[in-house]
């Protein structure tokens, strides 16, 4: 790194000296100006040992700042619900299960071997062994490089916040306060890594920037589901085995990317990172909120996301109050929608997509479809391309309705209606009741309310 000292005339302040003071001074600026021999080597000297350090990481990590940080098999990770990590897909060999341990919380490397007990400079960690992997199912098609890693246990460190999808979609070129972090190469030449977390701060570059800036680097494709980030110094940057560790908006305090790849001597071009809001909702949320032990992570259960439809309907002889709710009898495909006496029950949680897809609560890719011709509502894979109005659904609280939108002209015309036993059977003699589709009117076996359960 140059030192430049730059003089403004306008700040200078006058006053007496004496001579002596004065030549002094004279000689010092002429040093400094001309470039004194010993001046240079200490300069040279100074930029060899950045280049050594900033590799990697420019400065040490402060103590308690980034707890949720994964070390595992020298590869990096964020903790980001209590039994789960998230980091490479191309880490899958290296990080096996019922084998491969990882320590959360890591700070410094006072030992080689991870399973050693450490002082971890006075931060506290834990350690757990891997349980189970999922990678992206887009990976081996060019998709998202990630891979979500469940731990055989909780952990009680507080894992970090994530972009829903909105957050880093709102960056400019320049956006700062970005930090990444990792023990990854400090020096190129000789391999040499880090014994201590380093972070490093990352400015955002648009996708289009990024790829001109890497134009010279064959084989790199930025994609809509990767973002791109560099030091404002060229020769800082993240470098190998910083794969997988975050890029952290400080700001927000969120993570928005995980370390993808970069160039070949990790200097001079932007690092990819993956973007987290872009796969959040329909694989991180649905693989976490499906697979991890109870308790769920908060984030499963949030009252903007998930709600019940509770029926309007009341039986002429219920006295108790009971109200009915709109029900998937089992959690698997092909599940029948029926309505059944409102509980605590995940198989009433419902979730509406932009596409207006009534969604399971266990599994996001399965919708509510009403099955023509059988009078039926059942769950059947979501279609991944709007139109498909067999598979959309409005809630109109004007009128308390829940619309099926049979077609965009007469969607008005038609609602989602729970029938009284008498026009329908009921299921498992009057503990459930069947729901089809009936033109639209003010009947009280059309009327629904959205209700969020008490978390």
């Amino acid at each position: 790194m140059h030192c430049r000292i730059r003089y403004n005339s306008s700040s200078m302040m006058f006053f007496r000296m004496n001579t002596h003071v004065l030549g002094t001074l004279i000689l010092v600026v002429f040093l400094l100006q001309k470039g004194h021999p010993l001046q240079q080597q200490q300069q040279q000297q100074q930029q060899e040992a950045n280049r050594e350090l900033i590799v990697g990481g420019a400065q040490e990590a402060p103590l308690d700042f980034y707890n949720w940080f994964v070390r595992v098999k020298n590869r990096a990770g964020v903790l980001i619900a209590p039994q789960f990590f998230i980091t490479k897909a191309n880490y899958a060999d290296t990080i096996v299960p019922k084998e491969t341990l990882s320590r959360i919380g890591f700070l410094c490397n006072e030992d080689d071997d991870i399973t050693s007990s450490t002082t971890n400079c006075g931060q506290y960690y834990e350690d757990k062994m891997v349980e189970k992997i999922f990678i992206h199912p887009d990976y081996d098609n060019g998709g998202p490089n990630l891979m979500l890693v469940q731990l055989n246990e909780t952990s009680t460190i507080q894992p970090s916040k994530m972009d829903h999808g909105k957050l880093a979609l709102s960056y400019q070129t320049g956006q700062g306060n970005l930090f990444t972090a990792g023990f990854g190469t400090t020096n190129v030449e000789t391999g040499a890594m880090s014994d201590r977390l380093l972070h490093l701060e990352q400015h955002f570059l648009s996708n289009d920037e990024c790829i001109q800036a890497v134009i010279d680097e064959s084989g790199w494709n930025i994609t809509h589901q990767e973002m791109c980030a560099a030091n404002q110094d060229p020769l800082k940057s993240p470098c190998y085995y910083d794969g997988g560790g975050p890029l952290y908006d400080v700001t927000a305090q969120k993570l928005v990317g995980i370390v993808s790849t970069g160039a070949d001597g990790c200097q001079d071009y932007p690092t990819v990172y993956e973007r987290i809001g872009t796969v959040y909702e329909d694989w991180i949320k649905e693989t976490i909120c499906r697979e991890h032990v109870e308790p769920k992570p908060s984030f499963c259960m949030e009252q903007d996301q998930h709600f019940n439809v509770v029926s309007e309907f009341k039986e002429d002889d219920d006295d108790d109050g009971q109200s009915w709710c709109l029900t998937r009898r089992d959690a698997g495909e092909g599940a029948q929608v029926v309505v059944e006496v409102c509980k605590e029950s995940e198989h009433q949680l419902w979730n509406i997509n932009g596409r207006g897809q009534m969604r399971s609560f266990h599994n996001k890719k399965l919708c509510m479809t009403n099955i023509k011709g059988e009078k039926k509502f059942a769950m059947k894979p979501c279609p991944k391309r709007k139109g498909n109005s067999n598979f959309t659904f409005i809630f109109d609280p004007i009128h308390n309705s829940l619309i099926w939108l049979s077609n965009k002209a007469n969607f008005k015309r038609w609602g989602l209606r729970a029938v009284a036993l008498l026009d329908i059977p009921s299921v498992d003699d009057e503990i459930s009741k069947s729901v089809h589709v009936r033109k639209r009117n003010d009947d009280i076996l059309q009327k629904w309310r959205i209700e969020y359960p008490d978390m």
